[in-house]
């Protein structure tokens, strides 16, 4: 369970936001910030938002 908690700080610290800009089409920019470098992507599902941020996650591992 700590595993899964320090998880979830790890999400906290990472994923600045998911924000839906104004616009005919709902975008999600999914912002990530590692180790001072902000990595941003955008997708029109909010399913393969969430995939990219576990997908990133994955990776980042626990200091």
């Amino acid at each position: 369970m700590k595993n899964d908690n320090r998880t979830q700080e790890l999400v906290e610290k990472y994923i600045h936001k998911i924000e839906k800009p104004n616009s005919t089409k709902i975008w999600y920019r999914v912002h990530i910030k590692i180790k001072g470098h902000i990595y941003s992507k955008s997708y029109l599902s909010l399913e393969m938002a969430r995939t990219f941020k576990r997908t990133i996650l994955k990776h980042v591992k626990p200091t």
